[in-house]
């Protein structure tokens, strides 16, 4: 039998925290957010079961929980499609990201704990050490990931799930 942790065929890790759909709608919404899949597209679901090679339970799993996220619209007898974006929608977004962000910003460095701030400095330290070369997208891109990971150490000792949520 396949090791616990062994990549399924699709590329998915069973490692029974996390199911195929969840790990799907993380790729699906790094695909929506990075602009791969545009606002407003349509999304096909024999293509998003190739391009995954997953089947279509847990690509539907995945998109659920897009929907929730409102990053994904379902219409009966249209299927699935990115949500739309205006600039209206973006202001207020960000808006209510700085205001909540900083918000819990504070109270991470107010009850933030020794274990919390380690967990910034390793953050810290690894984005510092990570090369940013424009020439070289995958460096840009990992880069990214290191950066949003230390943002959200930032905020992770407020104490408070749905405000990280």
């Amino acid at each position: 039998p396949p090791a616990e942790d062994a990549p399924s065929s699709s590329g998915f890790l069973d490692d029974g925290k996390n199911t195929i759909g969840s790990q799907l709608a993380s790729r699906l919404r790094e695909a929506i957010i990075s602009g791969e899949l545009q606002a407003g597209s349509k999304i096909n679901l024999d293509k998003a079961r190739k391009t995954f090679n997953v089947s279509l339970s847990p690509l539907r799993e995945g998109l659920a929980r897009l929907i929730s996220d409102g990053l994904v619209e379902f219409e009966d007898n249209r299927g699935y499609r990115v949500s739309s974006i205006s600039l209206a929608n973006l202001e207020e977004i960000t808006i209510l990201r700085e205001e909540l962000e900083v918000f819990a910003l504070r109270e991470s460095m107010r009850i933030g704990d020794v274990e919390w701030e380690s967990n910034v400095m390793r953050a810290l330290h690894r984005l510092n050490r990570t090369e940013r070369d424009a020439a070289r997208p995958e460096t840009l891109e990992r880069w990214e990931e290191l950066h949003r990971e230390f943002h959200l150490t930032l905020i992770s000792g407020c104490g408070k799930p749905i405000l990280l949520h």
